[in-house]
C-alpha cells in the first residue's frame, strides 16, 4: 500500500511530465521566451549606452536587465494556465487524483527551469550581439566575481517564483480567459516598466515620486537585490551606490541600501501567494 508521499511523488511526476511536454516542446515557447527578451535585452543596452555622455551602462544595470527573462517566463506559464483551463487537459489531470498542491508545484518548477534556460540562452545571445554591434559596454560585467553570478541566478529564480505565483493568483481571481490574459499583461509592463529593470535606476533616481512609489512594489526590492549586489553597494556603500544611480548624490534618491531588507517583503509575500494559489485554484474556466 502506498504512503501519501508515494502518491504525492507519483502524481507530481504526472503533473510535472504533462506541463513540461506542453510548454517546451512548442515553438512559441522559444520565440517569446527568448526572441523577444533578447531584442529587448539588447535594445535597451544599445539605447541607454546612448543615453548620455555622463552615463555608462555598468554591470548592475546589466544583470539587472536579464530579471526580465524570469518575468517572461512567469507570463508565459500563467498563459498556458489559462488554456489548460479552457481544455480537456486539467478536468483530465483532476480524474487521475492530481490535486491542486501537485499542479502549482509542476508549474512553479517547470516555470523555474524555463527561466534557467531563458537566462542562459538570451544571456549568450545578448553577448553575441554586443560582440557583432560594437558595444563595449556588456564587457564591465566580466569585472563581476563568482559569487557574484551565483547571486545572479538565486535573484533569478527568486524573482521567478514570486512572480508566477502572483500571475497564477491573479488567474484564480478574475477566471476569465482573456481578462485574466489582458491584466496579466499589464501587470507584467508595469513591473518591468516601474521596477528599475528597464528603465535604469539612474534615470528613475533622480524623481523622487517614481522612487516613493517603489516602496509599494514587491518586484523593485528584488531589482535592487540585485543593483546592490552587482554594484558591491552592500560592501563599499559610497562607491557602489555611484554605479546605481550615478551622477551627483544630493540629486538622487536612494531607495534602499540593506541587501537584507530587500528579502524580507518577498520572502513574506511568497508562501502567502502560494498558498493562495492553492486555496483559490478553479479547475475550470468561466
Amino acid at each position: 500500500m502506498k504512503n501519501n508521499f508515494s502518491i504525492f511523488k507519483e502524481n507530481f511526476h504526472k503533473t510535472f511530465t504533462l506541463i513540461a511536454r506542453s510548454v517546451f516542446l512548442q515553438e512559441r515557447t522559444w520565440i517569446f521566451n527568448i526572441f523577444i527578451p533578447v531584442i529587448l535585452i539588447f535594445t535597451v543596452i544599445f539605447l541607454f549606452g546612448r543615453y548620455n555622455a555622463t552615463y555608462l551602462v555598468l554591470p548592475p544595470q546589466i544583470m539587472s536587465l536579464f530579471l526580465i527573462t524570469s518575468l517572461f517566463a512567469s507570463l508565459f506559464m500563467s498563459i498556458i494556465l489559462i488554456e489548460m483551463k479552457y481544455s480537456q487537459i486539467l478536468q483530465r489531470m483532476k480524474m487521475v487524483n492530481i490535486d491542486a498542491k501537485n499542479l502549482m508545484l509542476g508549474i512553479v518548477v517547470n516555470t523555474i527551469i524555463l527561466s534557467i534556460c531563458n537566462l542562459i540562452i538570451s544571456f549568450l545571445a545578448v553577448w553575441m550581439l554586443c560582440i557583432v554591434f560594437k558595444q563595449e559596454a556588456f564587457n564591465n560585467i566580466w569585472n563581476l566575481y563568482y559569487w557574484n553570478w551565483i547571486w545572479n541566478f538565486t535573484i533569478n529564480i527568486f524573482l521567478t517564483i514570486l512572480s508566477v505565483s502572483i500571475f497564477l493568483f491573479v488567474i484564480d481571481l478574475i477566471n476569465k480567459k482573456n481578462l485574466s490574459k489582458v491584466i496579466n499583461i499589464i501587470l507584467f509592463l508595469s513591473i518591468i516598466l516601474f521596477s528599475d529593470i528597464v528603465i535604469p535606476s539612474f534615470v528613475t533616481s533622480s524623481s523622487k515620486v517614481i522612487t516613493s512609489l517603489g516602496y509599494i512594489n514587491v518586484f523593485k526590492y528584488i531589482s535592487w537585490l540585485s543593483l546592490l549586489i552587482n554594484s558591491f553597494a552592500f560592501i563599499d556603500y559610497e562607491g557602489g551606490i555611484q554605479q546605481i544611480v550615478q551622477g551627483n548624490l544630493e540629486n538622487k534618491m536612494i531607495f534602499i541600501n540593506s541587501i537584507y531588507f530587500c528579502f524580507i517583503l518577498p520572502i513574506v509575500l511568497i508562501p502567502i501567494f502560494y498558498y493562495l494559489d492553492i486555496k483559490l485554484f478553479k479547475w475550470k474556466g468561466n
